[in-house]
């Protein structure tokens, strides 16, 4: 009965600090797929306007 205790609260430490190291990298993840989306949406329509500059437009 004590060792299942023991294993249990062993889990249980184990999930507390594991939680919040996970969920800081999964938003760490998203925070980088976003800027660098953000980045080449930018690049792409620069290149899509670049030819039309020197019009005046």
């Amino acid at each position: 009965m004590a060792e299942r205790k023991r294993k249990r609260d062993t889990l249980l430490e184990y999930i507390r600090t594991a939680a919040p190291i996970a969920a800081a990298l999964v938003i760490f993840l998203v925070s980088a797929s976003f800027i660098l989306h953000r980045i080449n949406s930018a690049r792409i329509y620069n290149e899509r306007w670049k030819d039309y500059e020197d019009c005046g437009i």
